[in-house]
């Protein structure tokens, strides 16, 4: 399954980071602030050997940076359309107001105006044949219900925001509003670049961007602690993970059979180890002799790996071992190995994830794709009632050209 920032499974926005992008450089967060798990990504491309292809997560956050929109529309008129707090989706206690679908449309509307030729089509049929008006109208609802979804699911859990997370958010709220100096100021930029009115709003997409790590944290731990090794297990199956370290030589492009020699030499004092911790003498030999300084420094517990993440003859060579077993001398491009298999350990970086940049463990990985489940079910529970206004909104008649 593919794996996702826990901001692109509700499509909240990284509203903090976006408009700390205001202030001169980065600042650090105070303790008790959340720890944002960065894993992103799907399935290697097919015969990749290095690393899947990230997935970039959706902007549908307030950015009060640069922005690259034409401005082609008259928002103020547009935002006339209907008063601020308009109920435009009922969900139990929850009502969608106008102006918190405003800032969705308008979201939606901000690829369709960046760098554009010409105004876009809102009768322009999309895929599905639905018009291109009733689409965005469509997604920015769909958005604000998955924002309905995180607050049922904090009932269902009896979530409550913790003290150092209200701080957390107090303080992420003075940094962007210290670095533009003035709250006037703050609130023309919020409205200017993303259609946020009033400061309520922010607040309340503030805490929205960060409530799914709040309730991460709450349901699974900071390291995904609370998911067993049994439930990891499950989530990833049939993902074919396996676990090597390996002891390797580096060939020196003349055809010298002088590294082979030598971890021949390797290979026997392992076959001949008759103590009791093969393990500690196999980690002895590989510091003493290996050549791969990200084996050794970087995974010290082993390449955790699916197949195509490493080269063919590397990961054939492993998935013919059984666990505990080394193999005999194994050429690579890059080398020869001798590979040590070990039971797959959840608490390793994928080694695709860490080639691009990510720090998650598998154990938070499946915990993640775990909760994309239960927010996805959060939102089954739902039944929104579409007010007269929101079936009377024409995004084609309000949203026009100047």
């Amino acid at each position: 399954m593919p794996y996702k920032k826990l901001a692109i499974l509700v499509c909240a926005a990284m509203l903090a980071s976006a408009l700390c992008g205001c202030s001169d450089g980065p600042v650090a967060a105070p303790d008790g602030a959340p720890q944002e798990h960065g894993a992103q990504g799907g399935e290697a491309p097919d015969g990749a050997s290095q690393a899947g292809e990230a997935q970039a997560p959706p902007d549908t956050a307030p950015d009060s940076g640069d922005t690259a929109e034409t401005h082609d529309i008259d928002f103020d008129a547009a935002f006339a359309a209907f008063p601020p707090d308009a109920a435009m989706i009922v969900e139990g206690d929850y009502t969608v107001t106008w102006a918190e679908l405003f800032f969705l449309l308008r979201e939606q509307l901000k690829p369709l105006l960046e760098g554009a030729a010409s105004f876009p089509d809102f009768s322009q049929a999309q895929e599905d044949g639905m018009p291109l008006s009733r689409s965005v109208k469509d997604k920015a609802a769909g958005n604000a219900l998955k924002f309905r979804a995180l607050e049922h699911g904090t009932k269902l859990l009896g979530f409550e925001i913790k003290e150092d997370q209200r701080s957390f958010l107090g303080y992420m709220k003075e940094n962007m509003l210290d670095s533009v100096g003035d709250e006037g100021l703050f609130a023309e930029m919020l409205w200017e670049s993303n259609g946020v009115k009033d400061l309520g709003l922010f607040d309340y997409l503030l805490y929205l961007n960060y409530l799914p790590f709040f309730l991460f944290l709450e349901i699974y731990g900071e390291s995904a602690e609370n998911l067993s090794d049994e439930e990891a297990a499950l989530l990833t199956d049939g993902e074919g993970y396996a676990v090597a370290k390996h002891i390797m030589r580096k060939k020196d492009g003349t055809g010298d059979a002088t590294p082979m020699r030598e971890l021949e030499i390797v290979l026997r004092q392992l076959r001949n180890y008759d103590g009791d911790d093969f393990g500690a003498f196999f980690d002895e030999l590989m510091y003493g002799h290996s050549e791969d300084e990200g084996g050794l420094f970087d995974f010290p517990d082993g390449y955790l790996f699916r197949p195509g993440d490493m080269e063919p003859a590397f990961d054939e060579a492993c998935r013919a071992l059984e666990i505990g077993e080394i193999s005999g001398i194994v050429e690579t491009g890059e080398g020869y190995h001798i590979l040590y298999r070990l039971p797959v350990n959840y608490d390793i970086v994928p080694i695709v994830y860490y080639r691009l940049d990510e720090t998650d463990s598998l154990r938070v990985l499946a915990a993640m794709g775990l909760f994309e489940a239960t927010l996805l079910g959060w939102k089954g529970d739902l039944s929104p009632t579409f007010t007269s206004d929101f079936e009377s909104l024409d995004v084609s008649a309000i949203f026009v050209e100047k």
